[in-house]
């Protein structure tokens, strides 16, 4: 079965640390943290460890070649190889396989099990609405 995985992409302390070091605020953003999806499963021999390494290999190649420009590469992280020992370094990621629960499907359950009031009960006026 193919389903969507998320992925939480966050910067590890020592690249904050490194940014702040070297007066390069204007690239703080790559901490992140970042949300990526990624198809996966159907009729393959990949594992969600496979799955795993693609993101973050992806994940350093789209930083390298796409979203830095090259003197930024170099000024924050010098020789940046794109694999996950480089990944591993200054990121963490966390994988979410597929989804539990989405809140449209959750509003109609709870609206054919005729318990949608009690979403008005929770005094936000704007849940009701």
């Amino acid at each position: 079965m193919r389903y969507t995985a998320s992925y939480i992409i966050r910067g590890k302390p020592e690249l904050e640390t490194r940014i702040r070091e070297r007066q390069l605020d204007r690239l703080d953003y790559v901490v992140g943290p970042f949300l990526w999806t990624n198809e996966q499963g159907g009729r393959t021999a990949y594992d969600t460890d496979d799955y795993t390494a693609a993101v973050k290999r992806l994940f350093v190649a789209h930083l390298k070649h796409v979203a830095l420009q090259p003197q930024d590469v170099d000024e924050l992280f010098g020789d940046l190889p794109i694999g996950d020992a480089a990944f591993d370094r200054w990121w963490t990621t966390e994988v979410f396989q597929g989804i539990d629960e989405s809140a449209p499907d959750v509003v109609e359950q709870l609206r054919r099990g005729g318990h949608l009031a009690a979403l008005q009960q929770v005094g936000l006026p704007l849940v009701g609405a």
